[in-house]
């Protein structure tokens, strides 16, 4: 999967931002209701 931030705008060169990202998805691993097999963050968008 790949989303895009609206705009194309660099949202993830801000640390803080991708560690919300990051924290959101280790919750989600940690309730069960998300596997990750993989991922890329890059400035504008990410991959899953």
């Amino acid at each position: 999967m790949t989303a895009t931030v609206n705009n194309w705008l660099p949202l993830f060169t801000r640390p803080q931002t991708v560690e919300i990202l990051l924290d959101s998805w280790r919750f989600l691993q940690r309730e069960g209701n998300l596997t990750l097999f993989g991922y890329v963050i890059l400035e504008n968008h990410l991959h899953l």
